[in-house]
């Protein structure tokens, strides 16, 4: 879809956890509407967990008209879900790579992302990093404000999306978790080894980790 007739809003898409921190999400574009942008809005599309984060994400949104709750989505709705929109936003600090940050680059979104974790290395533009809720809100502003900053970001995530055979660039490895209680194949994906456990030690355990 080109970008003129995008929605200028932001999707969220991928599981409800609490280590997903939809809450942060949430805050920083509340903050971002007070200042100034009014017409933001997001877009989360997942499935709510019966579990007590799952309760508290449907209470924070339920209240709100500029969040639309789209479900579990898949196949060619999440694909024109994502390719409407601007913009993405993600929030978890704990992942080797994110998918779903890599299907909206693929979908020509400008995500951004914390700059503490895997989706930085897809998404590796300072202009869309950030690692405080008031710096989120800063980036957007000015990613807002500035058209041919949105067309540069654009065309430079697209070029490195893209491998030297020009063929999409493939994920990094996986790593495997070497924690004594949990041997099983870490769902983190991961460019290098590392030791203890698949995920950087700042970050503990890997989400297969009892």
């Amino acid at each position: 879809i080109p970008w003129a007739e995008r929605e200028s809003g932001f999707v969220y898409v991928g599981r409800i956890g609490r280590e997903k921190r939809i809450e942060r999400i949430v805050a920083i574009l509340e903050e971002a509407r007070r200042g100034g942008r009014p017409e933001l809005h997001l877009h989360i599309a997942g499935h709510i967990p019966d579990t007590p984060y799952g309760n508290a994400v449907r209470a924070l949104v339920q209240d709100k008209p500029w969040i639309a709750w789209e479900g579990e989505v898949s196949g060619d709705r999440k694909a024109r879900l994502i390719a409407s929109h601007r913009y993405a936003l993600h929030a978890c600090e704990v992942e080797g790579f994110g998918i779903a940050v890599a299907e909206y680059v693929k979908a020509g979104c400008l995500p951004l992302v914390p700059d503490r974790c895997g989706a930085a290395e897809i998404v590796p533009h300072a202009e869309l990093q950030y690692r405080t809720q008031a710096e989120a809100v800063a980036r957007i502003h000015a990613l807002l404000d500035d058209a041919q900053l949105q067309t540069t970001l654009r065309e430079r995530l697209q070029a490195g999306s893209m491998g030297r055979s020009g063929r999409p660039a493939q994920p990094p490895r996986r790593a495997v978790c070497r924690t004594s209680s949990c041997r099983r194949r870490c769902s983190m994906s991961l460019g290098r080894s590392a030791p203890g456990c698949a995920l950087p030690s700042s970050f503990g355990s890997c989400s297969l980790c009892p």
